[in-house]
């Protein structure tokens, strides 16, 4: 069936952006809310999935819409729909100045993600003045799908606010660590089936007279 988006006509100007609507569209006043379509396209995107298992157990997968800014979005809130189902919203700003727009489809039980401290690895020993504990984590990724993913896994290690405590990165297997924030990124391709096995080790020396916690 045809719609308004079949015979709308965009007309760009310096700072806007015109639709001129040729076809006679019938809105029930109702009182309700009614969305008329005003232009369809297909836009070309790069799948992947996203982890970050320290703030929610869940993988999500993301879109990756490159050259997004021809398509003359409006600011607002989006409707994300994925094979059909509403999966929930987003927001597009067209102020935005990456080259890349993001958005999120909602969670994937496919993908499982779990993340469990290591006990028999983390310890604790007294070095002169100062405590050295000694921090691993076992992050684990499992593809139950049947096709391939580019998976972007995110976690973070302690970040000092004080001279007196130096927290280091031991091992955090090809991960790419941002000293500032503390966050570590993994990024590779997970085959079908395929199990993967991350293992994130940091150490924390502090003053034994101090006390500290959530590591």
């Amino acid at each position: 069936a045809q719609t308004a988006a079949d015979y709308t006509i965009a007309e760009e100007n310096i700072t806007t952006v015109e639709y001129e609507i040729k076809l006679a569209y019938s809105v029930p006043c109702d009182g309700k809310t009614h969305f008329v379509a005003i232009q369809t396209k297909d836009v070309p995107a790069n799948y992947v999935h996203f982890a970050a298992p320290k703030m929610d157990k869940d993988a999500f997968l993301v879109a990756k819409i490159t050259n997004w800014d021809e398509l003359n979005l409006a600011a607002g809130s989006a409707n994300i729909y994925f094979d059909g189902t509403f999966v929930g919203e987003s927001y597009i700003d067209p102020t935005n100045l990456s080259d890349t727009l993001d958005l999120t489809l909602g969670r994937d039980k496919n993908m499982v993600v779990t993340r469990v401290k290591q006990k028999d690895k983390t310890k604790e020993k007294l070095i002169g003045e100062d405590k050295v504990k000694t921090v691993t984590y076992e992050i684990t990724i499992r593809n139950t799908r049947s096709s391939s993913s580019n998976f972007n896994l995110q976690d973070q290690i302690p970040v000092s606010q004080s001279k007196d405590i130096v927290v280091a990165m031991l091992e955090a297997t090809g991960g790419e660590l941002d000293e500032t924030s503390g966050i570590v990124n993994w990024k590779f391709n997970l085959k079908p089936k395929e199990t993967k096995k991350i293992t994130l080790t940091y150490t924390v020396k502090f003053p034994k007279d101090k006390a500290l916690a959530g590591l």
